[in-house]
């Protein structure tokens, strides 16, 4: 409730919570201009930050589809998010594939955590 932006909604892949929001614009030092689609990548239990994962948004569908590679960046407002512009959020659906899985530090009960990560979908 308290994340920046207007939510858009929660998408889940494999075993991390995809917290999706929409800006007016982009935050300060992130070049471009219009609507800014931020997604916080968090563990489901106790929401720490996913880092270093690659993230494809892809917003629409058929030959109107727009696809973004979604950028890790670090903002006082957002925290760590991965984002980029995009023309709109009014487009139907979003799809979010996981290109790269988070590098996070591996230890007894996550071995295998956030390795498989299919790609998740949500309407907007």
């Amino acid at each position: 409730d308290e994340f920046p932006g207007r939510v858009l909604g929660t998408a889940e892949s494999g075993d991390a919570r995809l917290l999706v929001a929409a800006l007016d614009a982009p935050p300060a030092g992130v070049e471009g201009s219009g609507p800014y689609l931020a997604v916080s990548a968090r563990t489901p239990h106790n929401r720490y930050p996913l880092p270093m994962m690659a993230l494809t948004a892809r917003l629409g569908a058929g030959t109107d589809a727009v696809e973004r590679e979604l950028a890790p960046t670090v903002d006082d407002r957002l925290g760590y998010h991965y984002g980029a512009t995009v023309p709109g959020t009014d487009v139907g659906t979003l799809e979010l594939v996981v290109d790269a899985p988070p590098q996070v530090a591996r230890h007894e009960g996550y071995e295998t955590a956030f390795l498989d990560m299919p790609a998740a979908t949500l309407d907007l």
